[in-house]
């Protein structure tokens, strides 16, 4: 990675690296927006055409699944509601063209377009979207600002000094602050500090402050290097000149192989997606059935997934109105059948006296777990005295060994995190039935 002041620094670095090397992959943030992966930038793209029938925006959809851009394909313009909520629209597009292929930015299309009352207010306020893509495929170098890159680390790192002089203190005004409470302002004034004591006092602690941001912003930057740091200088007016460096190297970079499992490469074949969870009976070497998960399958996971992350207490009371909050939120997306199961399965799961006598404790839904560069989020977590509880929710109907690695996982970070005990479940909410699994 390399690290930057500010994002027009980012732009020169990455400009200037583009004109040295041809080929060069790299990321920056502004790549990384949501709006900006290629899945995502396809279905605005559809929803513009919709909108303005423009043939150019025909072709950029086109290009964008994989298709030629100037062949003549029926779109099926008039099947799309323009009156219907812009999420709804948004599921149709992916469904009709089939465009899901697990792929988490598309799902995160659709819960951003809950912001906007209609396609209209969408497609000409879609470039305001800032919102990061949540795609782990990154290559390449990477171009970051120091203040983003807090809590990230890199095996290689450059932290680049500032490609021009630091801005002084251009406000206007300049608030005097005891604790909390506000006791003074100064109006900024050339040569002020040299007749009024209470005006330099206060510039001097302006710059105390100033100084103190730098010194813990260039903490975090040479923080962030794993394996090696490379740090560049400029020989007058340099950030850096603080630490008196002189050009030098210390150490040597040694070869190293990360850990990582092998992979075997193997021939892709693309397949048409099996809806509403059929299942493909040709499928798997050894005979067994395997089934293909849809988007349908997937929003109606999440859906349930937000009802019981919404549930204050794990009762009548609370299922009630997590509930009108999740029809609230993805009633559009759910078809009446499938919102009536959710109620169901929930209900199940609330009358299950099994999974109740977990809950003795302080109760964490959705609680995000970051543990050696690698990122979890685990369903439900109930911290007691002596042990952790993790529980791990299923909507589907077949257990599989992969749910039982996950939740291994979980115990695994969790003990070595707390060194307490911990115990692992899964909790399969069937229409019919929930079954908890203890792992």
């Amino acid at each position: 990675a390399v690290l930057t002041y500010t994002n027009s620094d980012s732009f020169e670095i990455e400009n200037a690296l583009r004109r040295e090397f041809e080929n060069i992959k790299i990321t920056t943030e502004t790549t990384s927006l949501l709006i900006n992966q290629p899945s995502v930038r396809g279905v605005i793209e559809f929803l513009i055409y919709l909108y303005f029938k423009k043939d150019y925006n025909k072709a950029n959809f086109l290009s964008l699944i994989g298709e030629d851009f100037e062949k003549e394909m029926d779109l099926f313009e008039d099947e799309f509601d323009l009156l219907a909520p812009v999420p709804y629209i948004i599921k149709d597009i992916i469904k009709k063209f089939g465009l899901y292929d697990k792929d988490p930015n598309l799902m995160k299309l659709i819960e951003v377009a809950f912001n906007y009352p209609d396609i209209e207010s969408f497609i000409f306020n879609y470039e305001s979207i800032t919102q990061s893509s949540l795609s782990k495929n990154e290559e390449g170098i990477k171009i970051l600002t120091i203040h983003k890159s807090k809590g990230l680390e890199f095996d290689h790192l450059i932290v680049c000094d500032r490609l021009s002089r630091k801005r002084g203190g251009g406000d206007s005004f300049i608030f005097s602050y005891e604790g909390v409470e506000l006791k003074n302002i100064f109006y900024r004034m050339k040569g002020r500090d040299c007749v009024d004591k209470d005006y330099f006092n206060e510039i001097q602690k302006e710059k105390k402050l100033s100084f103190e941001d730098e010194l813990n912003a260039q903490y975090v930057a040479f923080t962030r290097a794993k394996n090696s740091l490379f740090i560049c200088k400029k020989d007058k007016n340099s950030s850096f000149d603080i630490f008196g460096l002189k050009p030098f190297k210390k150490g040597e970079i040694q070869n190293f192989e990360s850990k990582k499992r092998e992979t075997k490469k193997e021939e892709i074949v693309f397949k048409p997606f099996c809806l509403n969870g059929k299942i493909d009976e040709n499928d798997g070497d050894n005979g067994e059935k395997e089934v293909i998960e849809d988007l349908d399958a997937t929003v109606f996971g999440i859906s349930m997934h937000y009802c019981l992350e919404m549930m204050e207490t794990f009762d009548k009371e609370g299922f009630k109105t997590a509930f009108c909050s999740m029809k609230n939120r993805y009633g559009y997306l759910l078809e009446e059948d499938e919102i009536l199961d959710i109620e169901k399965r929930i209900k199940n799961a609330i009358s299950n006296r099994e999974f109740l006598n977990l809950l003795n404790g302080k109760i964490r839904k959705e609680q995000p777990i970051s543990y050696n560069g690698q990122f979890y989020r685990i369903d439900l977590l109930v911290e007691k005295e002596n042990e952790w509880i993790v529980v791990d929710y299923k909507s589907s109907k077949e257990q599989r060994s992969e749910h039982r690695e996950q939740v291994e996982i979980y115990k695994t970070i969790l003990r070595n995190i707390f060194k307490k005990r911990v115990r692992g479940y899964l909790f399969y909410l069937k229409s019919d039935d929930a079954l908890l699994i203890e792992i």
